[in-house]
């Protein structure tokens, strides 16, 4: 398979043997956004790139990345621009903003937050701000892209199928998605060597000897009892130099 910008990168995060490719591809991707904005380069003083950024802003956890970068000036410009722009939209939703008649019945009943959608011209404008981020969507612009590849590269290149099975496997969220693109680009014959049964309820015997699916259950269930041994051993380790402790009994396996 020719290489391409989105294969060298796929090919890099199998190699680095990381718990999850995809987060590894992640973390690259918005170390890459902010040195690109606050690096050297010096690109938050570009029209464009200040543009990006005052409609997209930041989410929490790249807003702190941007803090322990280290450049105050850069982010202080950053995020000046993009406050005035979030204060002249604010003005805007709140002058805009009328009060909803609410039912006896409605008034009734307990708040919940989890199903409730937002009603109010405020509430869809925060849902909308809080929805973008310039960091986030800088991976997110090339992340179904790299799905793709991934798919490509995982029928036609005998290396690339190898560091898959080999690999360690994957976070929930990048397991799901692998799951349901896998769905749509794999034939049946493909699928025996990704998923644990077929359709019909047969178990497939994946190349290799196990489906990659099922190392993946098999290392969440590996992880789970280190974790489990590790109270014991903290536990053990305080009994034999005389100290006596009182906590929680330890969840069986």
């Amino acid at each position: 398979m020719k290489e391409t910008i989105y294969t060298i990168p796929l090919m890099d995060a199998f190699n680095a043997k990381d718990e999850c490719p995809f987060c590894f591809l992640e973390r690259e991707a918005e170390q890459h956004a902010i040195e690109f904005i606050l690096g050297s380069g010096a690109s938050y003083m570009e029209d464009d790139i200040r543009a990006d950024t005052d409609k997209n802003g930041f989410c929490r956890h790249h807003y702190k990345m941007m803090y322990d970068y280290g450049n105050r000036l850069g982010a202080s410009l950053i995020l000046g621009t993009h406050f005035k722009k979030l204060n002249e939209e604010l003005k805007k939703q709140i002058e805009d903003f009328k009060p909803q008649k609410t039912s006896f019945f409605n008034r009734m009943k307990k708040t919940n937050l989890r199903m409730m959608e937002s009603s109010t011209n405020i509430g869809h404008w925060v849902d909308e701000k809080l929805s973008t981020c310039y960091v986030c969507d800088h991976f997110h612009s090339n992340y179904e892209r790299y799905l793709d590849t991934f798919f490509d590269m995982y029928k036609s290149n005998p290396e690339f199928a190898k560091l898959f099975q080999e690999s360690k496997g994957f976070c929930l969220p990048h397991f799901k998605d692998l799951v349901e693109t896998a769905e749509k680009k794999l034939n049946d014959k493909q699928k025996e060597s990704f998923y644990p049964v077929s359709p019909d309820g047969r178990k497939y015997e994946a190349a290799g000897g196990r489906s990659k699916l099922v190392c993946s259950q098999e290392r969440l269930s590996e992880q789970r009892q280190r974790l489990g041994k590790f109270p014991r051993q903290r536990a053990a380790m305080y009994a034999e130099s005389g100290r006596r402790i009182s906590c929680r009994p330890c969840i069986q396996d």
